[in-house]
């Protein structure tokens, strides 16, 4: 790199030794980051003695290294509540891991690790996984972390929040599963296929799909009959009495006579390929005039398959356009 900017005339009269000592080195870099992290460590130490501090914490594994982020926070009258981060040193996968970093962790905290002067008021964990609620409670309690009375233990809202989100979905457009006909069924297959299928086919489904919308005739759609299943009744069968005899406690015998009577085995009825097939396009029809007839903004534009301007159509490859494909079905 030095020869070609000096090639390019960009050195001229300039003392190299002194153009080198103008910038810091990698350990400069380094003692710098670590004083930094030592003054905010001894602050956070000074700031929150004798407070009663919560501590906030999740457990994530990255490039095979266990980091186990700790935050502390605590009230303050006047300003409401504080929020410092302690660190993200590494931790084993055991709760009891977990609670042995969190001591060495506070630890750093302290002029002597015997202080009591840090002491931890309650905690807030995600619900899955190691070192969470009550669990790692159990253990920092036994290294003397916690206030003995009124500890409190809490886990993530934030999956509370998306409980309502997803119990409110649920009731307007159903529970996905492979066996249920529904909107939210209807979302997964839909991505699921754009997933299976390269983007040129996705376009040629699209086109394909628009050329229905545009072409569908709701008066000539007829109301799709329920299907009957066909049973056939065999004759019927009866099974002869049987006898069981019990002699080895009371010496005396019993009948238990069973007899099967008026039971007939019945036999579906297969339907053929093109029935099915048939059955399957009427109810399709009856279902999509239903769509097709529910609001006028449904999108009726013919998509052109030769085209070779995407962007802001519903060809256009982002991640976004999977849900379009809804107004067109």
């Amino acid at each position: 790199m030095m020869a070609f900017f000096y090639d390019t005339g960009l050195f001229y009269n300039v003392n190299i030794e002194q153009h080198v000592s103008s910038f810091p080195s990698d350990w400069f870099l380094r003692k710098c980051n670590w004083h930094q992290a030592t003054r905010d460590t001894m602050s956070l130490g000074k700031a929150s003695r004798g407070k009663r501090t919560c501590l906030a914490c999740d457990k994530g594994n990255k490039r095979k290294v266990g980091h186990f982020v700790k935050a502390l926070s605590w009230w303050r009258p006047l300003r409401g509540v504080h929020v410092q981060v302690l660190d993200i040193d590494a931790s084993g996968g055991t709760t009891s891991d977990c609670a042995k970093a969190t001591e060495a962790s506070i630890n750093k905290l302290k002029i002597n690790s015997t202080d009591r002067a840090h002491l931890l008021g309650g905690q807030a964990t995600d619900s899955g996984g190691r070192g969470v609620l009550e669990s790692l409670a159990d253990e920092m309690k036994s290294l003397g972390l916690c206030w003995l009375h009124n500890y409190l233990v809490a886990n993530c809202c934030i999956h509370a929040l998306q409980l309502q989100l997803a119990n409110g979905i649920r009731e307007a457009l159903g529970e996905g599963a492979l066996d249920n006909v529904n909107v939210m069924q209807m979302l997964h297959t839909v991505c699921r296929l754009q997933e299976m299928l390269d983007l040129k086919e996705w376009r040629y489904i699209l086109h394909r799909s628009s050329e229905f919308v545009c072409e569908f005739d709701p008066a000539a759609v007829q109301e799709a009959v329920p299907a009957v299943e066909e049973e056939e009744s065999v004759a019927e069968v009866t099974n002869p009495a049987v006898e069981h005899e019990d002699a080895a406690s009371t010496n005396k015998k019993k009948a238990n006579t069973k007899t099967d009577t008026n039971t007939k085995r019945r036999k579906k009825k297969k339907k053929t390929k093109e029935q099915l097939e048939a059955e399957a396009k009427a109810a399709f029809m009856s279902d999509f005039r239903k769509i097709y007839q529910f609001h006028p903004a449904l999108k009726r534009v013919r998509v052109d398959a030769e085209a070779t301007k995407f962007e802001g159509t519903v060809l256009q490859n982002d991640t976004a356009y999977s849900y379009k494909v809804v107004d067109r079905w």
